[in-house]
């Protein structure tokens, strides 16, 4: 090991060098080639120049090398940079999933990753390149510098042998993509662009098989809407030579068509169209054609379905039903309800699947078929065979789940819970198999809600939130029933346990307060030998006391009582979250 004095012994001796260098380049510009005597003479015409200025750039990579080694992160041990390193594309490699929204981050996310960091100094290109797993994603922008056919030949040359991720706003490098097709693991295209001579020859460049292909997202601008396509006008063509046997994972937008039997081995199909006032001839059977084609899919989600579906009453006959035996989960979003009722009594929908349909719209239908009108057909909807627990709020028409499977319904419109007709609740398959009851009260008219509960003889929960609750506990509390009911027994007499959120009208000091509803409908319940075993309520405000004999009045008839009750909730199944139908692109799992 040298010490110290012989490194500066070297050192100087170089600088001595140096100087004379710069003293000889410098004078240069005598001989008539300075920046003041124009371009007479060029740069090629002195071989020796590219070669001084080669060893010039190497001697100043030396020189930066020795600066950066003092910097504190060089102290960290080569696998910790390498581990660090990693990181950098976290976000678009995490789970090898698409995104919730159409494309990554602009400013977080682009081509120039692991370049810019190679370029810092020796020791981490070093690291950068003696791993090619750093270079499998492709992340390409709309923009000069990264819709660069140099820039995706770097990172497809450095990133082998491994398999690549790559995500593509420009059709401009597909060419030189799929020249290593039997590395793409997953491909994202996201195009501004409409359908065009261009774009299609792109996606057609795509010819070369790709035995690893997972998963496959494609976009491309929507039609005109107010334009009638006759044909297929945008259609998806057959994409590598249709071997890909390792596809599970597909999404098409923008498209009116595709290549028939190419996909079939799927397992999440994610379709989206877009508003139109047309639909394509023969587009329902395409759709369905597509679906029945991918029998093991385990994930459906579709929505804006103008271009095959009409947006008015489907009134053709009922084409071949598809039966997906492993679907798990159904999601139609932004669409009719005649719409989502057509899809839906054209496919046989297994049990524990999960039903979802998120911002349905009218179209000339009743508002109370928003919600019931999708439940006509229980056999279809096996799924919907044996459910316990039904909720209503404020930002969704319905959430129903059990044994047998789930469902979510939320609408266009704001306060969805009007288009869930009470009085009608026995139009539901699964109401006589309801346990639980979570509900917002509906507006005025106030609903036969003697009726409501007449159709629930299972109930055992039973809440009710931010609603004025004297109308329920008045038919609750009723022996005799109306004329048109020819029974006299007590309503839910299962019914176990009430809650009783943020009642505005149930207070201490009110002589018309619903408290005393409440009373009457506990101490009949006790009479009548089905008492409550629980009771639970919170204030609609802070500062409510209520005096102690209101509270041994209410302790008579129930087993449990709480009057000032906390953090009152339910549990929703993960599959029914709202977060997941917020946008067209849910996350796959």
């Amino acid at each position: 090991m040298h010490s110290k004095a012989e490194f500066e012994s070297v050192v100087a001796s170089c600088v001595v060098q140096a100087e004379k260098m710069f003293s000889c380049v410098s004078g240069l510009d005598w001989f008539e080639y300075g920046p003041s005597y124009g371009t007479a003479l060029k740069y090629s015409d002195f071989p020796s120049l590219p070669h001084l200025c080669d060893l010039l750039s190497s001697v100043v990579s030396i020189i930066r090398t020795a600066e950066n080694a003092g910097a504190a992160i060089h102290r960290l041990p080569t696998e910790i940079l390498a581990k660090i390193f990693a990181y950098l594309p976290q976000e678009a490699t995490s789970s090898h999933t698409f995104y919730r929204t159409d494309f990554p981050d602009v400013e977080s996310q682009s081509v120039h990753d692991y370049v810019i960091p190679s370029q810092v100094c020796r020791h981490w290109r070093q690291i950068l390149l003696s791993s090619p797993s750093y270079w499998t994603p492709v992340i390409l922008h709309d923009d000069n510098m990264t819709a660069n056919d140099k820039f995706v030949d770097l990172y497809l040359t450095r990133s082998v042998p491994h398999p690549v991720d790559v995500w593509t706003a420009t059709s401009s490098g597909l060419g030189i993509i799929a020249e290593h097709s039997s590395r793409l693991r997953s491909l994202q295209i996201q195009l501004d662009e409409s359908w065009t001579p261009l774009v299609q020859d792109a996606f057609r460049a795509l010819s070369g098989s790709a035995p690893l292909l997972e998963s496959l997202n494609c976009r491309i601008a929507s039609p005109d809407g107010l334009e009638q396509i006759e044909g297929p006008e945008s259609q998806l063509p057959k994409l590598f030579a249709g071997d890909i046997p390792a596809l599970r994972k597909l999404r098409m937008s923008g498209f009116t068509s595709w290549n028939e039997n190419q996909f079939k081995h799927l397992t999440h199909l994610c379709v989206q169209g877009w508003p139109c006032d047309w639909a394509i001839p023969d587009g329902f059977q395409d759709l369905l054609s597509l679906i029945r084609d991918c029998p093991t899919v385990e994930e459906l989600y579709l929505s804006l379905l103008d271009p095959w579906i009409p947006a008015s009453e489907w009134d053709e006959p009922l084409l071949d039903a598809v039966e997906l035996t492993r679907l798990r989960r159904l999601s139609l979003g932004d669409s009719t309800v005649s719409q989502c009722m057509c899809l839906l009594s054209h496919l046989l929908i297994p049990p524990n699947a999960s039903l979802s349909v998120h911002r349905a719209s009218l179209s000339g239908e009743s508002s109370d078929e928003i919600v019931l009108g999708f439940l006509t057909d229980a056999f279809r909807l096996q799924n919907l065979t044996d459910i316990h627990t039904l909720i209503t709020r404020a930002s969704c028409a319905a959430l129903a789940f059990g044994p047998s499977g789930s469902m979510r319904i939320s609408t266009f419109y704001n306060w969805p819970i009007k288009f869930l007709n009470f009085s009608d609740i026995a139009r539901l398959p699964f109401a006589s198999t309801l346990r639980e009851v979570w509900l917002q009260s509906p507006e005025q008219p106030q609903p036969d809600w003697f009726a409501f509960f007449f159709a629930l003889p299972s109930l055992r929960k039973l809440t009710l939130e931010n609603v004025v609750t004297k109308f329920m506990l008045q038919a609750l509390s009723r022996q005799s029933s109306p004329p048109q009911f020819p029974t006299r027994q007590v309503l839910c007499p299962s019914l176990e346990t009430l809650w009783i959120i943020a009642d505005g009208e149930m207070s201490s000091n009110v002589r018309t307060s619903s408290y005393y509803d409440l009373l009457h409908c506990v101490e009949m319940r006790h009479a009548s030998q089905v008492p409550l075993r629980e009771l639970r309520m919170t204030a609609p405000w802070d500062g409510v006391e209520w005096p102690r004999s209101m509270v041994e009045a209410l302790e008579a008839y129930v087993g449990s009582l709480d009057m000032d009750a906390k953090d009152l909730k339910v549990d929703i199944p993960s599959e029914l979250n709202e977060d997941m139908h917020l946008g067209h692109w849910p996350a796959w799992e």
